[in-house]
């Protein structure tokens, strides 16, 4: 305990460099949420350094009340920049046995956990993540093709299949590792389309209708891909990917079908801003769901939504359209003070009615808990 200490110490002593970045204040509970905030708008992934402060907390004296644990992390933490808080959080969960790293995506590891000595991956076990199955990644490799989702011979989407690679050239395997991935596609310079998702499995694809792209020039794309690991990250980049984009125009259907498809993911993205904004009623009355046939149980801390402070949407897509009716499934990141943080993979089944797209089911295919 005395070595972790002294650690600590000298972590703080060697990080204490100044620079211009955002430091936080913890002369008050205030002045501390309103600098973390305003230094989380300066990081690519704006919950990392909540997540790293609360890692902080959950392991720093645990055995005292919790507002003077507060009142210590404060102190500790006061003046010092993001990347001097990731140090120090580092340092913690070396300590601890936590795989976490100022790298790794918020919302992907129990900051609770510590690992014992004799302890074994448990894949059964949602709260601990196996990251030692993609350690030997090394780089990644992405294709690319066209695909036809309608079978009616008019390739209508581009489809992204990356794979992290070893040493030797060979594809990582993996299974349930919440990776955070990025991809950017541009034409002619021109970035048409964006997005951020969880790669979880080792074979899984990207999709990308041409419906989403903004525009192609000539009918060639550009990919940019990242995946970011603990401790380290990879780009790759595709250059000059012949697209179908012009024919998918020119004998595309009227828009009635794209705008049923906006309108679906509207929908669920506007459930999720009600969410966060706590306007809770708003966000159920975009409903008709069995399961929350009851508003308070609905708002409720323990039973609904009335605990969730925080939605980020990481990727939300119609995965499939028929008529009236559309499935959206989202990823998105659910800030919970009560029930805890979770990383959050939801499908979503949608009807019109009376002209107004309404949520009439959902199903939570995968959830990782901090």
């Amino acid at each position: 305990m005395k070595s972790f200490f002294l650690t600590l110490f000298l972590t703080l002593l060697l990080v204490s460099c100044g620079d211009d970045s955002v430091r936080l204040v913890g002369t008050t509970k205030e002045t501390f949420e309103e600098s973390i905030t305003k230094a989380s708008k300066e990081l690519e992934d704006e919950d990392k350094l909540r997540e790293a402060v609360r890692l902080i907390f959950n392991h720093d004296s645990p055995d005292l009340e919790e507002d003077v644990r507060w009142s210590k992390v404060r102190s500790m933490l006061n003046r010092k920049t993001a990347e001097e808080v990731f140090a120090i959080a580092e340092s913690v969960a070396a300590s601890k046995g936590i795989p976490w790293t100022r790298n790794t995506p918020s919302g992907t590891i129990n900051l609770l956990k510590v690992k014992t000595e004799n302890e074994v991956y448990d894949p059964n076990n949602e709260n601990v993540i196996d990251y030692a199955s993609v350690k030997n990644g090394v780089d990644v490799k992405i294709s690319a093709k066209n695909y036809d989702s309608n079978g009616d011979g008019i390739q209508d989407g581009i489809s992204i299949s990356p794979n992290l690679i070893d040493v030797d050239a060979n594809t990582v395997s993996f299974t349930n590792v919440p990776l955070l991935s990025k991809i950017m596609v541009q034409s002619n310079g021109t970035t048409i389309y964006q997005a951020k998702t969880i790669f979880s499995n080792s074979g899984q694809n990207i999709q990308i209708p041409y419906s989403k792209l903004a525009s192609v020039t000539d009918d060639m794309v550009d990919i940019h891909y990242v995946l970011e690991l603990p401790q380290k990250g990879f780009k790759t980049q595709l250059t000059s990917v012949a697209v179908n984009y012009s024919e998918w125009k020119e004998n595309a259907p009227a828009t009635a079908a794209v705008t049923t498809n906006e309108e679906a993911k509207a929908t669920v993205q506007k459930f999720f801003s009600h969410i966060s904004t706590g306007n809770y009623k708003s966000a159920y009355d975009l409903t008709n769901n069995p399961k929350w046939n009851d508003y308070e149980k609905f708002k409720s801390p323990t039973l609904g939504y009335g605990s969730v402070k925080k939605i980020d949407v990481y990727s939300n897509e119609v995965t499939e359209s028929k008529s009236n009716k559309a499935t959206v499934t989202t990823s998105y990141k659910a800030t919970d003070p009560t029930n805890g943080d979770a990383t959050i993979k939801q499908s979503f089944s949608l009807e019109k009615r009376n002209d107004i797209w309404v949520i009439v089911g959902s199903k939570v295919i995968s959830r990782v808990n901090e």
